[in-house]
This record gives C-alpha cells, structure tokens and sequence, in this order.
C-alpha cells in the first residue's frame, strides 16, 4: 500500500497534501465524467485549511467516501472493471 502514513514503510506521519490532491482529482473526474461513480477510500481525512473544508463539504454530496482501507480490490474477469 501506498501513500504518505505506512508504518511498515517506516512512514507513520501526515504529508498533508494527500488528502487535497485525491479530493481535487475526484472533483475534476465529476466533471470529466458526470455519469462516473466515485469512491474515495481515506483512513482519516486532514482538512487542513478553512478553503478545504468548504470545498469538502460540496464534494461530499457528488462522491461516496469511505473511511478504512480496502483489504483488496478484485478485477471482474469479463469487464476487467474493480469488483465491489
């Protein structure tokens, strides 16, 4: 797994940049795709900074957000599209 905490990594800290990026490139897919589904899976979310947190607040209601980590994402074998 990849990302800024990882304590197997030896990274057990908060970039602080993670967070903003994956929100701002789900918010760009919306638009790019307004029929695409998007699931954004977090451990915690840093919303660091009042401009962040008001652009969360609108996101949150066009993308499903999920707080854990996935024990593994399947492949469908016919689609090769992620498994829910």
């Amino acid at each position: 797994m990849r990302g800024s905490r990882n304590r197997e990594q030896g990274r057990d800290y908060c970039s602080q940049v993670c967070c903003k990026i994956s929100m701002r490139h789900a918010h760009k897919l919306t638009h790019l795709y307004p029929e695409a589904r998007i699931t954004l899976f977090y451990m915690d979310l840093q919303l660091i900074g009042k401009e962040i947190r008001t652009f969360f607040n609108g996101l949150s209601k066009t993308i499903s957000l999920v707080q854990g980590l996935p024990a593994e994402i399947l492949e469908h074998p016919e689609t090769h599209q992620p498994q829910l």
